[in-house]
This record gives structure tokens, sequence and C-alpha cells, in this order.
């Protein structure tokens, strides 16, 4: 069983890529019904955990053996890959007449490195060099064994200009399935001295790479010789970028128009209730103002557009105040006062990211959208005319069936893909009043006597309550003022609670965590216990609950006796970079994705030579077997599958349940057969077909510590992945060097300023003094 810490900090961080002023944010803390520990219970501090868990240690037990060359010298060579290959005795070819000059040849046992000394020429054009022999259409080339030349017919070999690749290739021709020694390569990568030495040292290796995890893997698996090493990390990521793609697809087709008739529906009910307002009350009027005013800024915000001579135009179609606010949105990127809120916001929320940069209606769209659910009115004793809006948004909601409809659909959508927060949308008055009437409305919210019941909770209300900000609550627990002194939290402490380990071994290593250990790790007890009653049906309520569920598994499958790879401490480096990409990547899972198709790429074989060759059995490839991950992973997509309805999904699901299967027999010490070898090989190019986004990196950030009261930001960010290359032993492949992909995590503190900013130069900060202190110098 994993350990029960992994269930602490769902309600703390789904969505922190943006901000809320401290002192505003309504903090979600533990549901009423769910068990909260006594708070002044007592935690034994761990001082000292055991060194295994470092993440750097020495034990120099993979030895490399010195690869075998073919002693032949030359610059074009060829391997004999058809078991009908002969050697024929030198005759003079020149035309197709000449083949009748070939005497009978000799056998040449499959995988012989042979030299290529000269490409035989044909004088009759109408063949263009190709020579037709035996049903194939190719060429002859003279080469030499033992000193005595010949030729050979080009269909039955491979042709190599690199005598190393020749040799390699020929040795997978040659050799058994198990390997009982380690060379110093895989497939097309030749090991450098550092590789070689961290293999060495901890079985596992890292090393820089630019291009995203699905381009490295489809390179790699174009390389029949390369052993492939499928990790957590690129099925986890796959799977957040294809639901991004599919988010897309139904916002397009079904939120954007559905979000553009609530608007319109609010106002039009608005309209009525003026036309039959009498004016009397003017606290009444003055609520269906600035409520209209409310919802006429969505309006104006669904119609943005680029041009500035049809903007103008159409602002003049709107209020003064409303054309005041929507070019403040435009204009302000900080922190400043809405003119129709009457309080502060952020206004660096409203700048829309990849997708929804990619036209205006999607601009316009993300706008709204993030007016309606991330702004809001205050509620309380001191901001009665908002608590009043509030009422006003509440009954129009409660009455019109088709409003109500539309927006729960609305709700529960955004609900599910970027979770819920501590803000109030219009059922929470349900929970307040008996029934739903409230006698005379145009009366009722004038009297502030009736106002003070919906006032018991001080907090903001707002349309649509999705994305919470809590990761502020989940890092100032575990920085100031809760430890005194500690400015920063770290990503560290997040894995710590969800029962990482290794990760509260570094915390009590690092120097500058050492006067504020023995209470963090209270708190992360404390913070842990707290959510251990949380369900099923909690976990998989929004995607972001489930992705930082699945990085629980990924952080706690860490140093074991299981498998070979994973005995030493390195192996945490992984896990470590595996979980907290997880958590940063569903912070922006969706604005990060730009929608463009994406064309695969094709080697064009010449279609006028023919070949007879057989390929070589693949080597054994390897899926990273933490079954428990890929196992959540595919309860995910399954709750992901009844809220999106996509065929996609459902191919994902297929796929991921083979992986299940293979992994299932890793774990037991089965064979894997030779279909399943080649569906491990076939994986990146299955996800391909399914991922129409192009296979550039795409940034990924999580806000770890953002308040308005201090000068400094600190950043999570999913960088570049590592290419990692992995000492594999085992019965079925034996000894051999696998290579994979895994995240890249980058953890640093900007000037707050800078953050405003953050999108147009986050590639500069993947350097290797952004890394945090427990992944400097890993990576090669």
């Amino acid at each position: 069983m994993r350990p029960i810490l992994f269930t602490i900090i769902i309600i703390f961080i789904t969505s922190c890529s943006q901000f809320i002023k401290k002192e505003q944010v309504e903090i979600v803390d533990i549901p009423e019904n769910d068990t909260v520990i006594n708070e002044t219970v007592e935690v034994e501090p761990i001082v000292e955990l055991p060194k295994e868990y470092s993440l750097n240690i020495k034990n120099y037990d993979v030895s490399f053996s010195t690869f075998p060359k073919s002693d032949i010298s030359g610059e074009i060579f060829a391997v004999v890959s058809s078991r009908e290959a002969l050697i024929f005795p030198m005759v003079d070819l020149k035309t197709q007449k000449d083949i009748k000059k070939i005497k009978d040849g000799e056998p040449l046992p499959i995988g012989t490195v042979i030299p290529i000394l000269e490409t035989v020429d044909i004088k009759d054009t109408i063949l263009e060099n190709h020579f037709k022999y035996e049903g194939d259409l190719n060429y002859f080339y003279k080469t030499t064994i033992n000193g005595n030349e010949g030729l050979v017919w080009g269909a039955d070999v491979v042709i190599y200009k690199d005598l190393e690749l020749a040799d390699r290739d020929s040795y997978f021709y040659t050799k058994d399935e198990k390997s009982d020694k380690w060379y110093p390569f895989n497939g097309n990568y030749q090991l450098t001295s550092n590789i070689i030495k961290d293999l060495k040292d901890n079985r596992v290796a890292f090393e820089k790479t630019n291009e995203s995890i699905l381009t490295n893997y489809l390179n790699d698996s174009g390389v029949r010789s390369n052993s492939l090493f499928i990790t957590t990390d690129f099925i986890s990521s796959s799977s957040q970028v294809l639901i991004s793609e599919v988010v897309q697809d139904k916002e397009d087709e079904i939120y954007i128009p559905e979000l553009k008739r609530l608007v319109t529906l609010y106002i039009d009910e608005i309209n009525k209730l003026q036309k039959d307002d009498t004016l009397k009350n003017e606290l009444y009027t003055n609520t269906l103002v600035w409520t209209k005013n409310y919802f006429l800024m969505a309006d104006l915000l669904l119609k943005y557009s680029n041009s500035s001579t049809k903007l103008e135009e159409t602002l003049q179609e709107y209020p003064e105040e409303v054309v005041n606010e929507y070019r403040l949105l435009l204009k302000e990127t900080g922190i400043n006062n809405s003119l129709l809120l009457n309080r502060t916001i952020d206004f660096s929320m409203f700048l829309p990211q990849g997708y929804y940069l990619s036209n205006d209606s999607l601009f316009g769209y993300y706008m709204a959208r993030t007016w309606l659910g991330q702004t809001g009115f205050t509620i309380s004793e001191d901001n009665l005319d908002s608590v009043r809006i509030s009422l006003l948004i509440y009954k129009l909601t409660q009455d019109s069936a088709e409003i109500k409809s539309l927006w729960s659909s609305l709700n529960n959508f955004y609900n599910y893909i970027y979770g819920e927060s501590s803000f109030f949308n219009p059922m929470y008055f349900n929970t307040i009043m008996e029934s739903n009437d409230f006698g005379v409305f145009s009366y009722f919210i004038v009297d502030n006597d009736n106002l003070y019941s919906f006032v018991t909770n001080s907090g903001i209300f707002s349309l649509f309550n999705y994305g919470v900000k809590s990761t502020q609550k989940l890092f100032s627990y575990l920085s100031s003022p809760s430890i005194e002194n500690r400015n920063f939290a770290s990503g560290l402490d997040l894995l710590a609670t969800l029962g990482s380990k290794s990760a509260v071994s570094l915390l009590n290593q690092d120097e500058d965590q050492q006067e504020y250990f023995n209470k963090l790790y209270t708190k992360i007890e404390e913070t842990a216990a707290k959510v251990t009653t949380y369900n099923e049906d909690y976990w998989k309520a929004s995607l972001p609950n489930s992705f930082i569920k699945l990085a629980s598994f990924q952080t706690t499958y860490e140093q074991n006796d299981d498998f070979y790879f994973t005995n030493y401490g390195k192996w945490n480096q992984k896990v470590l970079n595996s979980s907290l990409s997880t958590i940063t990547r569903i912070n922006n899972m969706i604005p990060t994705v730009n929608k463009k198709e994406f064309i695969e790429a094709k080697l064009k074989e010449p279609s006028d030579i023919t070949f007879r060759t057989v390929n070589y059995l693949r080597p054994v490839h390897f899926i990273e077997p933490d079954l428990e991950s890929f196992i959540y992973i595919n309860k995910l997509l399954e709750n992901a599958l009844i809220i999106l309805e996509s065929e996609k999904i459902e191919d994902l699901i297929k796929i991921n349940n083979q992986i299940i299967e293979i992994v299932r027999k890793e774990n037991s010490g089965e064979f894997i057969s030779s279909s399943e070898n080649d569906f491990i090989w076939e994986i990146p190019r299955l996800l391909n077909k399914l991922i129409k986004s192009p296979k550039n990196y795409s940034p990924s950030y999580m806000v770890i510590n953002k308040w308005l009261d201090k000068d400094s930001v600190k950043i999570g960010l999913v960088g570049y992945p590592n290419r990692i290359f992995i000492a594999l032993k085992d019965n079925q492949g034996g000894r051999r060097i696998a290579t994979g992909y895994t995240d890249s995590y980058y953890e640093f503190t900007i000037p707050s300023q800078d953050y405003l900013t953050i999108d147009k130069d986050i590639k500069s900060k993947l350097n290797e003094d952004s890394r945090p202190f427990w992944g400097k110098s890993t990576v090669k």
C-alpha cells in the first residue's frame, strides 16, 4: 500500500497560474463533514532519515564491455540482412544481359559486415543503373571478403556510411534476446563518458534535450536498434495535452455559444425588471443598473475585435461605465481598482494564452469567462450593495429554467476542468434560504436587516466559482507567518505532504531549511492528516484533483529494490521531476496548448528499388513499472470520458490498458510477447496520431508564492524534457541500456513586477541557476 500521505493538497493546488489579493482570498478549509485532527497533536519530527534516500549514492557495479568492431576499412559498408544473401565470383557487369555471367555464389551469414568497394553501373539507361535479378530491382556492389573480391546483390544488404552503426546493427542480427553484457551505447546513442560514469554510479543518467517529449520519442522509435523506456511522464503529459485539445473542441462547439446565450438571457431578464421599475426605490434601481453593467461587460468582451475601427463602433452601444472598465481591462496588467466591481483585482489574469490567442472569438471568450468566474462581489456587512447584486443574480438564476440549465452546464464544465474555488456561486444562497420566495424582491433587498443572514461568511460571490487559488493557502501554511521568517515554501514541501520520503530527506539536508525543519515537518504531517478521509469521488471531482492524485502515486514510486535501476537514490531525481511537473502542468494545462494541425513527417523510400532483407528482432523495450500510476491514469481518463465524451480519450484508454498489462507482467517477472514488445515501440506513433498540437515545447508554470506585500514571486516551471538512460538487468532482455524521457523542473524567484511579463521570457529561465538545489549538476 502507498503511504496515506498522498491525499493531501488537492484543495490547495488546482489553478495557481493567476493570483488573488491576499486579504481577499477566502481560504477553503476542510469541509465540515470531514474528520479534522486536533490542531495540538504532537508529531515526532524526523531529525535524520536513512542515507539511502539521498540523490547521490555511489555504487560501482555497472561495468561496460568493449563492443567488438569489424576489422575492415573503407568509406561505405553493408550489413547482410537477408537469409538468401550470396557472394558471387567477380564478373564484368555492364548490361542486364550480363546477369547470365553470374555463377553460383557462396552463402553470406546474416549480420555479416562487408565493405562496399564500388557500385556496379549498368549501361542500360532504361533501368537507371538498377539491375533486375530474381524478381528484385537493385544494385550490384563490389566487395571483398578475406582478400577475395566478389559481387553482392543489393536487395540482400543494408548500406551504411558509418562502420560503427553497421557493427551495431550486425550485433542485433546475431545476438541472443538476452544480453549478458552492457555496451556503451543504445541504438544510435553512443554514451558519453559523463553518462557512463552516472550509469556506473547510480544506474540512471540524465541528458538535456531541446525537443518536446513526444518529438524525442518519435525520433528514437525511428531507429530500430533503440531500446525504449516509456515513462509515466510521457503518458501523463500526453493525457494532459489530449484532454486540453478535447476541451478546446468542446468550447468551440458548445460552451462559447452557451456562454453567449447565458449572458444575453441575464441581460434580457434585467431589461424586463427595469421596464417594470417604478424608480421610486433608488437602491433597487441602482442594483439593476450595476448588475446589468456587470453582464454588459461580459457581453462586450465576447464581442472583442482587434480591429480598432470595429471596436470603436461596438463601444458606442455600451454605457460609459462599461466602456471605461473595458479600456482599463485591455490596458492594465497589474493590480488596480475595478471601476465596476469597486474593489482591487489582478488585471493580469485577463491576458489570454496559447490557444485563446488563435482568433478574436476565443480571445473574447477567455476574457469574458475570466470576468464572470475570477471576479465578483464582496459578501460582507460592509458591502451590502454587492450583496444586493449577488442576490439579484441568484434570483435571476432561480427564476428562469433556461438560465439555470445553461448556468449549471457551464458551471459543471468549468469546475471539472479547472477545479472549484473558494468563491460563492448562485447555489451558495440555497443553503441559507428555506425557500426561494423573497416576497416582493424590490423591497426585500433594500432592507439591510434582510441581508445580514446572507453575510454570515465573508467572501466573494461570482457567477462561476472555478479555479481554486488556494495554493496560496498551502504555501502560506508552510511558510511565514505559519513558520516564522520562512519567506518561501518549495515544491519539495508539496511532495513531502504527498508522501515523498526523498522530499522530506532533502528538506532536512538543505542548510537553508535547518532552522525551520522540525516545525515544517509537523505542519506537513498535520496537513496530510486533515485530508486522509477524502474519498474517490472527491479526487475525481475535477481534472486538477485527479492529476494531483496521479502525482501522489508518481512521487511515492521512489527508490526500491524491485527493479535494478530503482535500487539507488538517483532514481528519486526522476520521481521528483515527474510528480512536480504533473502538478505544475495542470495550472495552465488548457491555455498553453496551441491548436494547430500537425502533419506527421514520413520518410520517402525510393519507389524503384526493392529489397528482400528482413528486420532483426527489436531489442526488449521496457515501460516504467509504476503500475499504480498507470492504473490511476486510466481511472482519470475514464472519468474525463464521462464529461467530455471523446473517441480520442477512448483510444488513449485502450493504449493505456495495454501498457498496464505489460507493466503487470514486468512486476511479476513474466516475459512479454514479441507483439507486446512491438507495441511498446509503437506507443509514440499511436500517441502522435491522437495528439494534433505541434510537437514543440510549451512552457507550464505555477506560482508557489505571490503576495502583494512581498517583493518577489516564486515560480515552478516545467522545462524541456531530459533524456534518461537506464541500466536494465532482467531475465528477458538481460543487460542493456534503454533510453526514455522524463520532465525537468525548475524553481526560482523573480521580482514581483517581472511576473506580469513572465510569458515573454519564460524560456530564459531554463538554466542551471534556476534549478532547485536538489536538481543542480545532475543533467549532463
